[in-house]
């Protein structure tokens, strides 16, 4: 309950934050807003029934239109918007456009009243879920210009992360198993990885911060022996995917705490010991 106070406390500070800045003589205009999500291998439903079609739908996951790598609070917009375009969507934040596509299309196409405007969710079967809840809504906004752009980072979307918090899972601060396992994670994550890996008997090879084919095979042999996968020849083999994360946190896990079980052991061992040699030296 305190938590969701807290957010509501901070979303009605935003809305009268904006309150100024909706005021302004700036005209707003009708946007017709979808959603969409990027599929990945391995989930147990699809809007096209397989991952192959799914992809063809929704673009290759990796980068969009304007050449980024996705991210939070991107937009596929018209090709009236320019790349970089950002745009104040009424309560649901600053948005900047960096794809595009032949389905998104401005006002007085294909029935719509409205520019379209197609908002990213996140990776994964759980956002097509939240993709097909959204389904089409009309939302009130305005181009964002230079001279605006400051009064608006000031209440970022980095800062409160309103969107995030209404609609995502929340993330553990600490997470004991990496983040992500691809050639573009963060040097300590690939770490990470090589590490855990190898406490868990998969990759016996130096640690050296680098994402390449032996740590794509020690995350394929951890799928195989979790019975994740059939064979090594699966299309998903090798891919650090939602169920894949889930059971290295939990076999990890263990391993953990069976280490520190035998650390306890071995502690209470010695104690024992030291206290038989001191009876000893009194005899």
């Amino acid at each position: 309950m305190k938590k969701f106070i807290s957010i509501l406390l901070i979303f009605l500070n935003i809305q009268i934050s904006y309150a100024a800045l909706d005021t302004e003589k700036s005209e707003f205009k009708k946007f017709i807003i979808t959603a969409y999500y990027s599929p990945l291998p391995n989930q147990s439903f699809y809007l096209k029934w397989n991952y192959e079609d799914e992809i063809i739908l929704n673009w290759a996951w990796i980068r969009w239109a304007s050449g980024k790598w996705v991210y939070p609070g991107m937009l596929a917009a018209p090709k009236t918007y320019s790349f970089w375009t950002k745009i104040y969507l009424s309560w649901i934040w600053v948005w900047t456009v960096d794809d595009r596509w032949w389905a998104i299309v401005g006002s007085g196409s294909r029935g719509y009243d409205g520019d379209r405007i197609d908002i990213w969710m996140w990776y994964w079967e759980e956002w097509l879920k939240r993709a097909l809840t959204w389904w089409k809504r009309t939302v009130y906004g305005k181009i964002v210009n230079e001279n605006e752009n400051k009064n608006y980072d000031e209440l970022s979307l980095e800062k409160f992360k309103i969107w995030k918090v209404s609609l995502a899972k929340v993330t553990p601060k600490e997470n004991i198993v990496p983040e992500s396992i691809w050639k573009n994670s963060k040097t300590e994550d690939i770490k990470k990885a090589q590490e855990i890996f190898a406490k868990l008997g998969f990759y016996n090879w130096d640690i050296d911060w680098i994402y390449n084919k032996l740590l794509i095979d020690a995350i394929a042999d951890f799928q195989i022996s979790s019975d994740l996968l059939q064979s090594s020849f699966d299309k998903s083999a090798g891919y650090y995917w939602t169920k894949t994360k889930a059971k290295l946190k939990e076999k990890y896990t263990a391993f953990l705490k069976n280490q520190e079980i035998a650390k306890q052991e071995e502690a209470k061992k010695q104690k024992e010991l030291a206290v038989k040699q001191e009876e000893a030296k009194k005899l």
